[in-house]
């Protein structure tokens, strides 16, 4: 296409003085008008703004300069870019920009003042080569975004993936945090320092209770706690999904039976109490590896105290574990003597049996209770506390160390052995218990009930079942069931 240049001459007499147009700009739609000055670079530099002014007042075109990134810094070229402001200028050019180029070109030493015209078509060449570059950098500066975004990701995953390889890799080990399985869920209340964790189990049947005990710690401290909630791959969704209602910062970990094997009955004559995740409380130190406290607690509990007076108790030197007596005199108030005797040694092990008597223990040595432990996970290990548990469920398996008549759970007798002497001891109120027997109803004042800061229904009577005694404690805690599968049964129930 054919293109008309026609050159304006300015003078520019002083930086006082406005530059002269001599003639007006094209009309033709491509059209080059080419500007050059005799004037110096510097001079010229600073008459722009008035040469601007210029060419919109007296042509009807609004004009602005080109940004100077577009052109070789080594120069003294310029870009005008104009539009027609008014219809009447242009009719054949309304939807189109009409671009116009000065181009100064400095000569010589840049002292003489003389400057040369420069090709448009080499200017245009300017302009879109660094159009193109700025493009390119701003695709990389994305790419190099989404790729460090993308790297983050990867890494979270991988280190989670890590942690559950490192489970699956070791024969030792009964369960798993579910890989990129973040379990956090944002919290209403704002949680600072040090973390607490609380390692809980929750079996399909009852999960209603591991979530109102959750629910009560949650409720009752303003502690960075953290709940590792221990469970059989079959209630993964079933509680994640009832979980996902709360504020509750957990973390999910699958139980693997397959652990048990040779330690526990095939076929046991008590069901109930050889369950599966009633023995994950012995392998605390495989769900958290990094950890050197942790409490663990029964689903059946109601905590109403702040868990971090719990957590920071004082073991005695040596000591991997504080349990709750059996003999104070909180839990042993009225409790019957009857089969088993279980408030010591005698109603958990067979001292008939050879094994037991060797290892010199009192009979009459007060027993403990497992639903609530404060741990020191670091000399548990040091002290090699789960392989010892291990060895004597074998051993009760082939030789029948525990007593006939056990009413209890079956984790009692083995922790009797390995903790004998070897203990703290937890405040008395911060583990009433024996709610879930019979008579529990007269047994405390509602007063003592109310002052108690930790709540355990061992025994046969649970909270969400019918016969419960201060059943109204625990369901100030309940969170109902969004999927419906859980309900605490009642007896006002069995007249609707």
């Amino acid at each position: 296409m054919k293109t008309t240049k026609r050159v304006v001459e300015a003078v520019h007499r002083s930086r006082s003085e406005e530059s002269v147009w001599q003639t007006s700009l094209p009309a033709e739609r491509d059209s080059t008008c080419v500007f050059s000055s005799s004037s110096s670079p510097e001079a010229f530099h600073e008459s722009r703004a008035s040469l601007v002014r210029s060419a919109a007042t007296r042509e009807g075109f609004v004009c602005t300069w080109a940004t100077e990134a577009v052109l070789p810094k080594t120069s003294s070229i310029f870009a005008l870019h104009c539009i027609p402001a008014l219809q009447v200028c242009h009719p054949q050019s309304i939807k189109h920009f009409l671009t116009y180029f000065i181009a100064v070109y400095q000569t010589g030493d840049g002292k003489s003042g003389k400057h040369d015209v420069h090709s448009p078509s080499k200017l245009l060449n300017y302009k879109t080569i660094n159009e193109s570059n700025n493009l390119k950098k701003i695709n990389v500066v994305i790419l190099v975004l989404i790729s460090i975004a993308f790297l983050i990701i990867v890494h979270r995953n991988l280190l989670n993936l890590s942690d559950f390889l490192k489970q699956e890799g070791s024969d030792e080990a009964p369960g798993a945090i579910l890989p990129f399985e973040n379990g956090f869920f944002a919290e209403h209340k704002a949680r600072t320092g040090e973390e607490i964790p609380v390692v809980i189990t929750a079996s399909e049947e009852r999960l209603g209770a591991a979530v109102a005990a959750m629910n009560s710690i949650n409720r009752n401290t303003k502690a960075n706690v953290v709940f590792n909630v221990v469970t059989l791959n079959e209630s993964v969704e079933h509680l994640r999904t009832w979980l996902s209602k709360t504020d509750i910062k957990h973390k999910i970990i699958t139980f693997e039976p397959k652990i048990l094997d040779g330690k526990i009955s095939s076929k046991p004559q008590q069901p109930d109490l050889e369950k599966p995740l009633t023995f994950a409380r012995f392998y605390m130190p495989n769900f958290l590896p990094d950890t050197d406290r942790a409490i663990y607690l029964d689903d059946d509990v109601i905590v109403q105290g702040d868990i971090q007076e719990l957590f920071e108790m004082s073991l005695k030197p040596g000591h991997a574990a504080a349990f709750s007596e059996d003999c104070d005199s909180t839990s042993s108030k009225g409790i019957g003597k009857g089969a088993g005797n279980q408030n010591s040694y005698i109603g958990f092990l067979d001292f008939k049996k050879e094994a037991i008597r060797k290892l010199g223990m009192r009979a009459n040595t007060c027993s403990f209770n497992p639903g609530v432990i404060v741990a020191n996970l670091t000399e548990w290990k040091h002290q090699n506390v789960t392989q010892q548990l291990e060895m004597w469920m074998e051993r009760n398996v082939k030789e029948g160390l525990y007593n006939s008549m056990l009413a209890e759970s079956f984790t009692t007798p083995p922790l009797l052995i390995v903790f004998y002497k070897r203990h703290s001891s937890i405040e008395p109120m911060w583990h009433v218990r024996h709610l879930g027997a019979t008579g529990a109803g007269n047994r405390y004042s509602l007063q003592f009930i109310n002052a108690a800061k930790l709540l355990h229904w061992n025994g046969h009577y649970k909270p969400w079942g019918r016969a419960s005694s201060y059943t109204d404690v625990w369901d100030k805690w309940y969170v109902p069931d969004p999927t419906g599968k859980f309900h605490p049964i009642r007896r006002h129930s069995a007249n609707k």
